[in-house]
């Protein structure tokens, strides 16, 4: 008996698309792109339906069908499909990104100046174009294509990977826990981790439970806290934390709301308290 397709991965929408289950469409696709620092990515067309993901400024997606406004889409990168706003898409072929933001969030001005208004603040893992680069008496900047002005030191080469998921972990301290957020202006304890891989090159499925079956490979279930090491993911049914040295876990949890460090032990006995004990210890490949 053939596996059911997981329906975050797979949707099926008579009525918008026909889509196989091994994920190719049968009805035209159309590549876009976001245009807003953070779209929403909903289960339904509409702006009461259940906030699912979100889509960062620059990521690539195929639009499946368009209806009202709203747009059937799947990320290019972790294959997440849901409902979004057509207007906060624009066509793909407008702009190729060349550069990805990698501090936690920075400011885009009107134009290449510190002092220059503040229009938008685009978050980690954002994708932009470089046309220019400007250097101001307040330091470089770069003109992106649509005009505005990035502070160069926050972007790299979307070639140019950082070497350690912890340390880019470590960027988003504070950030505040938002349930299907994906940004450093709020996120989930997934997307914490996913963002955390990305940025190193590593691609990593959006939900906890594809995580889970998919990062690295799993270690004892009797392996002691303390036998963990830095970089190692302990997971809970709905909850993902990176080992981020001896006895330290760094999650973003609802408990604090946001993200934050704290002792590995005590956190698996207040999270073993509430819900069940971790169900893996999981370790990326060397």
């Amino acid at each position: 008996m053939s596996k059911q397709p997981d329906p975050v991965l797979h949707h099926f929408r008579p009525s918008w698309a026909i889509c196989a289950f091994d994920g190719s469409c049968l009805s035209d696709r159309t590549p876009m792109r976001a245009m807003r620092p953070v779209v929403d990515v909903r289960s339904a067309p509409s702006d009461d339906a259940a906030l699912d993901t979100q889509l960062l400024f620059g990521e690539a997606v195929m639009v499946y069908g368009m209806e009202d406004g709203w747009a059937w889409v799947q990320s290019n990168w972790d294959h997440y499909q849901g409902y979004c706003r057509l207007e906060f898409l624009e066509p793909a072929n407008l702009v190729e990104p060349t550069y990805r933001v990698m501090a936690a969030r920075t400011f885009a001005y009107d134009k290449p100046d510190l002092k220059a208004s503040m229009i938008a603040t685009l978050p980690m893992g954002a994708e932009v174009c470089v046309e220019e680069w400007i250097d101001t008496s307040n330091g470089l900047y770069a003109r992106l294509s649509n005009g505005m002005g990035v502070f160069a030191k926050h972007l790299a080469p979307l070639d140019q990977f950082a070497t350690d998921p912890v340390d880019v972990a470590l960027e988003l301290l504070k950030t505040p826990y938002l349930w299907a957020g994906r940004s450093g202006l709020g996120l989930d304890c997934s997307a914490r981790v996913q963002q955390a891989l990305r940025l190193c090159g590593i691609a990593a499925y959006r939900d906890t439970d594809m995580q889970e079956a998919t990062l690295g490979e799993c270690l004892a279930a009797d392996m002691p806290l303390h036998d963990l090491k830095r970089g190692d993911f302990v997971f809970w049914k709905g909850h993902v934390g990176i080992v981020e040295g001896p006895n330290s876990l760094i999650h973003a949890n609802a408990y604090s709301m946001d993200v934050t460090v704290e002792p590995l032990d005590g956190a698996v006995e207040r999270i073993s308290g509430l819900y069940a004990q971790p169900t893996s210890f999981r370790r990326l490949k060397s």
